[in-house]
């Protein structure tokens, strides 16, 4: 997830997964950094409301959100807390990812969200 612009950045699903299978995945997830648990109504919170936040800035889901989000509950079903701020300090974040389109995202937030009304990280190339 990422609440700063992006929304569902990736999305994954796979039923009747081993508990082995399952830590495995969680460690390469999480590495050396701890989880955290959550309950599902701040789980909901966070995905359906970046979500909505970035489709306002013209990005949609990864695609295998798709299959995924039937773990969560209905969206409709949803009331999102305002507890939780997207984007930092009132506008939109981009924090460049190893297989971002970087010139795609920044065209569309100069499209939508206006040039100088976003910050950026692009690590240097």
């Amino acid at each position: 997830m990422d609440i700063y612009c992006l929304g569902v950045k990736n999305a994954f699903c796979n039923a009747n997964v081993p508990l082995k299978n399952y830590e495995e995945l969680k460690y390469k997830i999480f590495q050396d950094a701890p989880s955290v648990n959550c309950d599902i109504k701040l789980a909901n919170d966070i995905i359906y409301g970046a979500m909505e936040y970035a489709r306002k800035l013209g990005f949609e889901p990864q695609k295998d959100f798709a299959i995924s989000k039937f773990v969560l509950e209905e969206q409709a079903d949803c009331n999102i807390s305002s507890n939780i701020k997207f984007g930092k300090e009132g506008k939109p974040l981009y924090i460049s990812g190893p297989d971002d389109d970087i010139d795609y995202v920044l065209n569309k937030l100069v499209k939508n969200a206006g040039e100088g009304n976003f910050d950026l990280i692009i690590p240097e190339q």
